[in-house]
């Protein structure tokens, strides 16, 4: 079962494994797939069509995918 704190921001439009655990303050936004074994660390935003591998690590303070257009 995923686990997610209850600082971070979750799209329900967002792929997490069962066994990723979603730490303080990340913000994971839709089309975003996080695969078993992936590492996220606090303060980490994912956006875009990123996707996260197995065994993958995300560092602190860190951003990845591809962010959308400004309106």
């Amino acid at each position: 079962m995923t686990n997610i704190h209850p600082s971070a921001l979750v799209d329900p439009l967002a792929t997490l494994a069962d066994t990723v655990r979603v730490v303080p303050f990340c913000r994971i936004r839709p089309n975003v797939v996080f695969d078993p074994d992936f590492h996220c660390h606090s303060h980490v935003g994912f956006h875009g069509s990123a996707i996260m591998c197995d065994g993958a690590d995300s560092f602190t303070v860190s951003t990845s995918g591809i962010a959308p257009p400004c309106p």
